[in-house]
């Protein structure tokens, strides 16, 4: 999920994202349940196709996988599902970030939005609540869709699912973890962190993995902060403070363990100096990617990314790199996110729509993804056959894949109707922390505050 564009890396800190293009009002739409077919035999999830199929018609999908991996799809896996079907797929790519979500919502709104759309965790259950959906669950039951694989992959399902029926289908998985450089450990005399290691862990190494000479940062113990949203949910975890409490309705974002914690951080950076600004990160800029710069060219010890990140550390990193748990605060843990397909609830074609989007979602189409993408499968049995077979850096598979298992779906996702407007308050409010040093008391009870508006208001 995470592997792919700065503008997409940003998100999935939840940078602060812009008014116009999270909130345009999308329209309630019934929510309709797609057509059964009457046969299924495939195990990637389609109906039976003749040998020669004659032509149908078409169908338009629009996604966020553009660029390189744009022509792998076009070559490797819209044709197969055209062979088997008859129908052939027009695609359009929408740029990742406030632009994909905007044009969602207002073609949505506006009913012109393509048979198949990318679905995002963070955002699924406000498409449904805007009546975008289809309801896929009578469906699961006849195309033979590995739908128990999925959900004992991670819980990253239940973001597309509500009151029991099925909206979407994910595709690939995402985690917040560390991302060490052994080799800064190493130099140091420093063992590298454990699963048990803690947030007081971390500040203490941080301080001895900071070199400076004179006034100048050579080297950073921690390379950057929680960020917001979803990504600051991962922490969130850590503290067993989620922004919403069980019931999915009620804030907590003033939490006292969520302010212990994200007082912690903002030391490191205020403090203790050992945490870079935005200004800071600006001077590490090289190969790559800004924000990960530090990490490939070894002046990072510890970073915080996700799990995707590895397309780009194994493209442009110049150091040996591991994956890491979270440093603990009261447990371990993290959030999870993801980006899957759902079908338009308007679309003029609902069963083939569905077999596409189940043939996008596919074991087979997972495996491409794992192995020329870098993506991490959400099917269970996919992602553990690929780590089976990766023979670089082995450990750093095990060690992702227990965080993945043991995460939970970032809370603020399941409340109705109030997501992304929960993500934004967040995401803009946060930056006042991690940017301006404001108190973090101070910030998260005005948080709590919005929070409780936004929910009480009717959407």
């Amino acid at each position: 999920m995470c592997a792919k564009k700065l503008s997409r890396r940003k998100f999935l800190r939840g940078s602060a994202l812009s008014a116009a293009g999270l909130l345009v009002a999308a329209c309630g739409q019934s929510q309709t349940a797609a057509p059964a077919p009457t046969e299924s035999k495939s195990a990637e999830a389609t109906a039976p196709a003749a040998a020669v199929p004659a032509k149908q018609g078409k169908l338009r999908v629009q996604t966020e996988i553009g660029g390189e991996d744009h022509e792998l799809y076009m070559k490797e896996v819209y044709p197969k599902f055209t062979e088997k079907t008859g129908f052939e797929v027009e695609v359009e790519v929408v740029p990742w970030g406030d632009d994909l979500i905007t044009k969602l919502q207002t073609m949505g709104a506006a009913g012109t939005l393509a048979d198949v759309a990318t679905d995002i965790s963070p955002w699924s259950r406000t498409f449904v609540d805007a009546g975008m959906c289809l309801d896929v669950t009578e469906a699961l039951k006849t195309y033979n869709f590995p739908y128990e694989d999925l959900k004992a992959g991670s819980p990253i399902q239940e973001a597309y699912t509500v009151d029991g029926k099925v909206y979407g289908m994910n595709l690939e998985v995402a985690c917040v973890a560390c991302i060490i450089v052994p080799e800064l450990f190493k130099k140091a005399g420093l063992p590298e962190p454990t699963k048990d290691w803690t947030i007081q862990d971390l500040k203490e190494l941080a301080k001895k993995l900071t070199i400076r000479e004179g006034d100048k940062v050579v080297q950073w113990g921690v390379g950057t902060d929680p960020g917001s949203g979803w990504y600051r949910e991962a922490f969130l975890e850590t503290a067993d403070a989620p922004l919403v409490k069980p019931d999915n309705i009620t804030p907590q974002a003033n939490h006292p363990d969520a302010v212990a914690l994200m007082q912690m951080y903002q030391d490191m950076r205020f403090k203790d100096n050992t945490m870079p600004t935005s200004a800071d990160r600006q001077l590490l800029q090289g190969a790559g990617d800004s924000w990960m710069t530090g990490v490939y060219e070894g002046k990072v010890a510890v970073h915080f990314g996700c799990c995707g990140a590895q397309r780009n550390l194994d493209k442009f990193g110049k150091v040996e790199y591991k994956f890491a748990h979270l440093p603990k605060f009261k447990r371990g843990g993290s959030a999870l996110a993801g980006t899957g397909y759902f079908v338009y609830s308007q679309t003029k074609y609902p069963t083939e729509a569905t077999q596409l989007m189940f043939h996008l979602c596919s074991p087979e189409t997972q495996k491409i993804d794992a192995e020329v993408l870098g993506w991490w499968p959400s099917l269970k049995s996919v992602r553990e056959s690929f780590f089976a077979g990766v023979k670089a850096n082995p450990g750093n598979y095990d060690t992702m894949n227990d965080i993945i298992l043991n995460a939970r779906l970032a809370p603020s996702s399941l409340v109705a109707g109030k997501a992304l407007e929960l993500q934004q308050i967040d995401a803009q409010r946060m930056s006042q922390v991690w940017e301006e040093g404001k108190p973090v008391q101070e910030v998260l009870d005005q948080i709590q505050k919005e929070f409780e508006a936004a929910i009480a208001r009717k959407s």
